[in-house]
């Protein structure tokens, strides 16, 4: 049982559930909210809320459509598996489908904005794995995404992809693009030292760039400051007299040595 409160933890719970195909519920506490998504065998075979007013969000698929989405895109208070043994009757449970609620899930996922800014800043170059676990050509996609799927060649950083698309589509791209890093479909080169991306370990990589970045800055400013504040002999640490005597007695050593040169050259 793990448990956490970061909002990207339900995108990384479902992912490891989805990837190991395991059985039993996923449960998001956000206030005075608990929502459960039920896995057959790592794909979603349901999910409920205990609020009654969500018991008539939609019928069927579009509930379990609707209420995914209120679980990625809440603040969590708490995130737990439970396994459970997968049922012996056939499910009616599909990769199609599950892959597409994850999707959907990740498109409205709260507290965004710093994993965009991380992946904006990624070094790594990004491309499609040779053979995914997700059929994404069987996929409902948008144009935006067909297209990123297209610049995926692992020539590119998503800084690079995100600079070819409009604004309005940078937003979709990257929570695209971030998706299939979750769900090991894009491969990184070099790759992240810990197989597939965790999102604590991308968000702090990129803190900490950010924070030597504006340290840097903040030094130079300062030394801007500092020396359109002060004259030129302030800015060596000397004074003006400093370099008068400096010059009268340079004056003297040249002059002494001068006298002492000169016989031999007579010579």
């Amino acid at each position: 049982m793990e448990t956490t409160v970061s909002p990207a933890a339900v995108a990384e719970s479902f992912r490891n559930i989805f990837l190991s195909e395991e059985s039993g519920v996923l449960t998001v506490r956000s206030g005075g909210a608990t929502y459960s998504i039920f896995f057959d065998r790592g794909l979603v075979a349901g999910a409920q809320s205990d609020r009654p007013e969500d018991g008539a969000i939609a019928p069927g698929d579009k509930r379990t459509e609707r209420l995914i989405e209120l679980a990625f895109s809440c603040l969590p208070d708490q995130v737990e598996f439970h396994p459970t043994q997968a049922p012996t009757e056939d499910s009616e449970s599909d990769i199609l489908r599950t892959v597409q609620l994850f999707l959907a899930g990740v498109r409205l996922m709260s507290a965004f904005e710093d994993i965009r800014e991380a992946l904006c800043g990624l070094d790594q170059r990004l491309a499609l794995r040779a053979n995914p676990s997700v059929p994404l050509e069987r996929l409902t996609l948008k144009p935006i995404h067909g297209f990123i799927l297209s610049r995926l060649s692992g020539s590119l950083r998503f800084g690079d992809i995100a600079a070819t698309v409009g604004p309005e589509d940078e937003v979709e791209a990257a929570r695209f693009v971030f998706s299939l890093l979750l769900l090991g479909s894009i491969v990184a080169d070099p790759p992240f030292p810990n197989g597939l991306i965790k999102v604590e370990l991308l968000l702090n990589d990129h803190r900490r760039d950010f924070a030597r970045e504006e340290a840097e800055l903040a030094f130079l400013r300062e030394m801007y400051s500092a020396v359109s504040a002060q004259n030129p002999y302030q800015i060596l640490g000397i004074t003006e007299t400093a370099r008068l005597k400096n010059s009268v007695l340079s004056t003297k050593i040249s002059a002494t040595a001068g006298a002492n040169t000169w016989p031999n050259m007579r010579v």
